[in-house]
């Protein structure tokens, strides 16, 4: 007996439990104002949803008429709340990951579903979420997660990936440009945190990285990207952007010099713009699946598939190359 499925049955049995959420989707969804929206229905994670706003953007190019209603977590609604094309945001509270009770979420996905697909309010809905519903093993899988939303949504994919940003994101960019004394290609940007301790590289080495950065080229310098939630390295040498919203945390990327990072959202963002990326992974999962979808990504993976293991060397040296590319093209 599969004890995985007898346990995903069972959470069925939890409805009660789900429905004062549903409930309060459901008031959101009458309150619109029209009735001929296009619905996206992706609840998690932050580097799936960015990804899937390039889904959104190819809809958008084929229905330019139709207004964009995107249902999301509302612990995600940060991602795309900046994004033009997307007309309206519903959200759903998720159950947190190190909660017993995260096993509602799968009820919570279907049911949610089955709202908007029976909804007069939508015309059409593209449910993006990979799980629960995929039952293979997508970290062996040859396609990339946007295939997989590609092929939800029907559609056939350009080279482009979109990330929009508004005028505030912009005026704020200007702002904190004269704030820091920066300007365009002056700074390199680093998000220095991921979701899981196995794929974060430790805040000592990308500190160390930093100050040898600005040590053999001094006209640059380095902003820190992360939550508030986030530890930060304490030396005044650095910019720390510390919780701000995607769409300002986009401009500021777009505009720099190149962006290291890890394997995250803030690497499927980066990777959004014409700027060179560095990606410090550590090799546990399928890159076809979830590398970013940039022609300048530069990877560096531990044979030991420990993360820790890369060395500031290493990552530098990439780094360097980068600088010398760049000196020879201005």
């Amino acid at each position: 007996m599969n004890l995985k499925k007898v346990k995903n049955k069972l959470s069925f049995l939890l409805y009660p439990f789900i429905l004062r959420r549903i409930l309060f989707l459901i008031h959101k969804i009458k309150k619109l104002k029209n009735e001929d929206y296009i619905a996206f229905v992706l609840f998690w994670k932050m580097g799936d949803i960015i990804l899937s706003t390039r889904i959104v953007h190819e809809i958008k190019i084929k229905n330019p008429l139709k207004k964009i209603c995107y249902i999301t977590s509302d612990s995600f609604k940060f991602v795309i709340k900046d994004n033009p094309e997307i007309d309206v945001i519903l959200t759903v509270k998720m159950y947190k990951e190190d909660s017993f009770l995260r096993i509602l979420n799968r009820p919570l996905w279907f049911l949610v579903k089955i709202i908007v697909k029976n909804s007069k309010h939508f015309k059409k809905s593209y449910f993006l979420q990979i799980y629960p519903e995929y039952t293979g093993d997508l970290d062996n899988s040859n396609k990339h997660l946007i295939d997989f939303f590609a092929e939800k949504a029907n559609i056939k994919l350009n080279l482009k990936n979109p990330f929009f940003t508004n005028k505030n994101n912009k005026k704020y960019f200007k702002e904190f440009c004269k704030r820091n004394n920066l300007r365009r290609g002056m700074y390199i940007t680093i998000g220095h945190r991921a979701s899981t301790s196995e794929k974060t590289w430790p805040l000592e080495y990308f500190k160390k990285l930093g100050k040898k950065i600005i040590s053999e080229n001094p006209e640059l310098k380095i902003i820190f990207i992360g939550s508030k939630k986030d530890e930060f390295p304490k030396d005044k040498k650095f910019i720390c952007l510390k919780g701000k919203n995607l769409g300002e945390v986009a401009e500021i990327i777009k505009n720099s010099k190149f962006f290291i990072g890890l394997e995250g959202g803030l690497i499927h963002l980066a990777s959004s713009f014409e700027i060179p990326l560095i990606g410090i992974y550590c090799g546990k999962t399928s890159l076809s699946v979830g590398k970013p979808l940039s022609k300048n990504f530069k990877l560096i993976i531990p044979k030991s598939k420990k993360i820790k293991d890369v060395k500031v060397i290493k990552v530098y040296e990439k780094i360097e190359s980068l600088l010398k590319n760049d000196s020879k093209n201005p």
